[in-house]
């Protein structure tokens, strides 16, 4: 039940950040600010990780400092970036329905990579996601990116 209530938080917060992303008078565009949010966020973690999480075991190979630069620059800065531009770019109901598609990919990825079966509420997440897409297409005139 908790987990179910933090996703319904987390859909909140991203459907917040979609409205503020399209009704922000952009002066320089996102990608002034993404350095100063990734850097504030990291500082907040640096922080409170070891206070929750106890004193981190790290490793530091090569092979870890190659995944953290990737996780930093590519994963979080580079997807933030392209996040805030296709926001500015389509309309927030067909935003929403696309960043929904990541959880989907995620779940096929783990039947076919896994082999982990597929739960009712999985199938019926699947198919609310399906129908919220082929409805959004369908009302859009066949366009999904049409502005309203």
């Amino acid at each position: 039940l908790i987990g179910h209530g933090l996703l319904l938080g987390a859909a909140v917060v991203a459907g917040g950040i979609i409205v503020h992303t399209r009704g922000h008078n952009w002066e320089t565009g996102p990608a002034v600010a993404l350095p100063w949010q990734l850097g504030i966020a990291t500082a907040v973690l640096v922080v409170a990780a070891p206070i929750f999480e106890g004193a981190p075991e790290i490793d530091w190979s090569p092979r870890f400092v190659a995944i953290v630069a990737y996780e930093g620059i590519v994963a979080t800065g580079f997807v933030s970036w392209a996040r805030q531009i296709v926001a500015l770019s389509l309309r927030a109901i067909t935003i929403s329905l696309i960043f929904m598609g990541v959880p989907l990919v995620g779940l096929v990825s783990s039947v076919i990579a896994t082999g982990e079966t597929v739960t009712v509420f999985g199938a019926l997440g699947v198919l609310g996601i399906g129908t919220g897409v082929a409805i959004s297409v369908l009302t859009a005139g066949g366009d999904a990116s049409k502005p309203r």
